[in-house]
């Protein structure tokens, strides 16, 4: 289990001890994680269902454990979530963004900001894979790119492609970073997810004017990919993907390249009606 989950799991048992008010969560009962549950009513359908894994998983592991005889988790229901409509970042505010960033390394003397949108952009990166970028992590090829290994979500590792024409900007950071983290902290050590995350969302919404967050820039990978012709499944192993379906998500290309089929199939309708 990584850091983060171990963090957001711990936060979530800890809130249902304070809940609990006195009672072990050993000994909680299934009444108990009900009533805890309802509380959850003014959250998100995602939160709750976030909420109610960790618990879950807790009690899994604890039965395993043989620390309980019975599971009082087992039973808690999870709202059913919608299908969430893929939401890729604009072309036109991608140019945007790139070009005010660049602006922005040169006032600051940082490109930072500059290289995450890149990364999520054009690789496909998550916030909490950049934040835990090394230099040790890429290797150089001949034709001036690199390959990049990201250790993912849920612990699915992949390689990523650096193109030549990207790693020349992420190549300042890996000469300063040599094996070590290529964001670090004041301190030396990696930024966090949300850090990233947070600096960059800011910068799209208060310096540059639009509503897209960090992660519209990993849509915006995976539906430009597809729109070149990639095949879904070499999009899912960019992605990091463990399901297909996940990655069916983000893929507003079938839309857009949906409605060009239309549109082209009707082409000839008058001539077809003459």
């Amino acid at each position: 289990m990584r850091k983060p989950t171990m963090r957001d799991r711990r936060q979530v048992l800890n809130r249902v001890t304070r809940y609990l008010d006195g009672t072990p969560l050993l000994d909680a009962t299934a009444k108990q994680l009900d009533d805890w549950q309802l509380t959850l009513q003014e959250k998100s359908p995602q939160t709750v269902c976030t909420y109610t894994t960790h618990i879950q998983q807790f009690y899994v592991w604890a039965l395993d454990e043989q620390l309980i005889v019975n599971d009082p988790a087992r039973r808690l229901p999870k709202p059913k979530l919608r299908r969430r409509l893929p939401r890729p970042m604009d072309e036109d505010d991608m140019k945007r963004a790139l070009n005010a960033a660049r602006s922005l390394a040169i006032v600051t003397g940082s490109a930072r900001i500059f290289v995450w949108l890149l990364l999520a952009g054009y690789c496909g990166l998550r916030a909490g894979e950049i934040s835990r970028l090394k230099g040790s992590d890429f290797r150089r090829s001949e034709d001036g790119g690199a390959w990049l290994s990201v250790d993912g979500k849920g612990g699915y590792p992949r390689v990523v492609r650096v193109a030549p024409d990207l790693f020349v900007y992420v190549k300042p950071f890996l000469d300063k970073a040599r094996r070590g983290p290529l964001f670090p902290t004041e301190k030396g050590a990696a930024l966090s997810p949300n850090e990233v995350s947070k600096r960059t969302n800011a910068f799209l919404h208060d310096t540059v004017g639009i509503d897209d967050t960090f992660h519209s820039l990993r849509h915006r990978f995976a539906t430009s990919l597809a729109d070149l012709g990639a095949d879904i499944r070499d999009v899912q192993a960019a992605l990091g993907h463990a399901s297909l379906n996940t990655t069916s998500l983000y893929l507003a290309s079938n839309t857009r390249r949906g409605a060009a089929s239309v549109d082209a199939l009707a082409a000839d309708l008058d001539g077809d009606l003459r």
